[in-house]
Parts: structure tokens; C-alpha cells; sequence
């Protein structure tokens, strides 16, 4: 949606090719509940998993402070929910293109989620994903992205969230 790969915060990362309309266009239907899923998980606590190749970094969002895990070492986030959510507001208005498509059902580690495909192109960096948004709550649950910015660069990852028993790490202040 992932477009997600975010700054300071690895959910954050995927922010960064966060799906909008091109500039003047109206967002397609279909992105409607992608963007409306991401707006949400970034003001609900969550703990976040992305695994980059054999990497995987975790964020932690509770208490509208979020934080990531650097090096084993969680540490407080210099990014708020705010910041993610301005971020997205500033690619929906530079997006040179964007769509998505609702592919099917699924059902992720028991929850039954609507699967969305979508591809984003903003300033170079062009993102293909798949989001699973759960059905009862609107907020994603799982993410696959590929992105690349020109040439060989390109990266894929995978994120998942999880979302009950949320509490911020402890001994962060």
C-alpha cells in the first residue's frame, strides 16, 4: 500500500509509495478502502512485522508514540502518527498514477479480509502491492510490495499487523 515503506518508522517506510490519484484526479473507488485501511492502522495501536529478505524489523504504534526496534533495541520513533498520516496526504497529491483492483477473499491467520492489488507511481519510485484488509475492522492485516526506484533497485517485502494487546515496549521512554 504497504504503499508502504516508511521513514523513521518501518510502517512508515511503506508510506513512502502510499497510493494516491494523480494530481487533479479523483481517487478511484477501489483505492478508497486501501487509503481509508492505512489512515486507520497509523492512528491504531499496532504492532508491525516487515521482513525485507531475510530481515525482519518490528514497530510498535500505542499511546499515539510510536517505536521501532533497531538492532535488537526498541527505541521511540522520531515519526508520530501524524507526520504518516501528512505523509500520506502529500502523496495522494504528487501521485502520478494510481489504481487498485478488489481481487477476491481471503482469510488471514483466521480473519476474514478483503485482498486489494494496487500499483502507485510518485516522484521515480513505482509500487506494486497486495493488501489484505480485514473485514470487521477496516485495518489491514497483511501487505506484500515490490518497489523499485528505477534501474535494478528494487525491493520486496512482506508486513503483517497485529492488533490486540497492544502496549508500548517496555523501558522506552
Amino acid at each position: 500500500m504497504n504503499g508502504r515503506v516508511l521513514p523513521s518508522l518501518l510502517g512508515a517506510l511503506c508510506l513512502a509509495t502510499a497510493p494516491g490519484a494523480a494530481p487533479g484526479q479523483s481517487i478511484p473507488a477501489d483505492c478508497r478502502a486501501v487509503i481509508a485501511a492505512e489512515k486507520k492502522e497509523i492512528v491504531t495501536p499496532y504492532h508491525e512485522y516487515i521482513t525485507k529478505g531475510a530481515a525482519t524489523n518490528e514497530a510498535i504504534s500505542a499511546g499515539g508514540v510510536n517505536y521501532i526496534m533497531v538492532h535488537g533495541k526498541w527505541r521511540r520513533s522520531p515519526l508520530t502518527p501524524k507526520d504518516a498520516l501528512d505523509r500520506i496526504q502529500e502523496n495522494l497529491s504528487t501521485a502520478k498514477a494510481y489504481s487498485c483492483q478488489h481481487v477476491g477473499d481471503e482469510s488471514v491467520n483466521g480473519v476474514s479480509a478483503a485482498v486489494y492489488t494496487s500499483h502507485s507511481e510518485n516522484e521515480g519510485v513505482v509500487g506494486d502491492s497486495r493488501t489484505w484488509i480485514a473485514k470487521g475492522t477496516g485495518l489491514p492485516v497483511r501487505q506484500e510490495e515490490d518497489i523499485s526506484t528505477g534501474g535494478t533497485d528494487k525491493r520486496h517485502m512482506s508486513i503483517r499487523w497485529e492488533y490486540a494487546n497492544v502496549q508500548a515496549p517496555a523501558g522506552v521512554r
